[in-house]
């Protein structure tokens, strides 16, 4: 019977469990980068206002954490003053659009190295709609901030942003066929 166990043993399938290198962590089955954090939306600092995006959720969701939308665009127009949007892990090819009735709100996804917005299907001869992110402020009094995502693949610019104030915080903005970011009687 020793024997028997100890062949048992010998032949196990269990495999080695996961390490990560050093400033990765472990999130389920995969390692991420630290600034990442683990679960859909890492470790961001959400509440009872927080609007959620998940590009891997069902289609025709709410905006709650249970129900998330699958489009930022929707996260961003349901938004209350001041809200945050959440934004999960994924590749959403849209080209966002905030205007000052998105004044004040912080679009922020879980972390650059996972969320990219993808816009490279825009408009290349519109300004607006040919940025993966247009802000327009319509006035000085406007300010947005973004967070922990990438922007790339816009036929203009990577972020355009018109008046109010921008504050960005671990944004990449790469590989975009015109600018990287445009500033026009804005503060960024």
């Amino acid at each position: 019977m020793p024997l028997l166990l100890a062949l048992l043993l010998a032949c196990s399938t269990d495999p080695e469990p996961l390490t990560c290198a050093e400033g990765e962590l472990l999130d389920g089955d995969t390692c991420v980068a630290e600034a990442c954090g683990t679960g859909t939306w890492g470790d961001l600092q959400t509440d009872g206002d927080t609007i959620y995006v998940d590009a891997s959720a069902e289609d025709g969701g709410d905006g709650s954490k249970d129900r998330p939308f699958t489009v930022i665009q929707e996260g961003l127009d349901a938004q209350d003053e001041k809200a945050m949007v959440a934004v999960a892990a994924g590749t959403y090819v849209e080209n966002l659009q905030m205007t000052s009735d998105h004044s004040g709100v912080h679009l922020a996804g879980r972390c650059r190295e996972l969320v990219v917005i993808d816009g490279s299907e825009g408009s290349e001869e519109d300004y607006s709609e040919g940025s993966g992110l247009f802000l327009d402020g319509n006035s000085i009094t406007a300010a947005w901030t973004v967070s922990g995502l990438t922007v790339t693949g816009a036929p203009r610019m990577g972020i355009a942003q018109r008046y109010g104030t921008l504050t960005l915080n671990r944004v990449s903005v790469i590989d975009n066929w015109g600018r990287g970011i445009e500033s026009d009687y804005g503060t960024l």
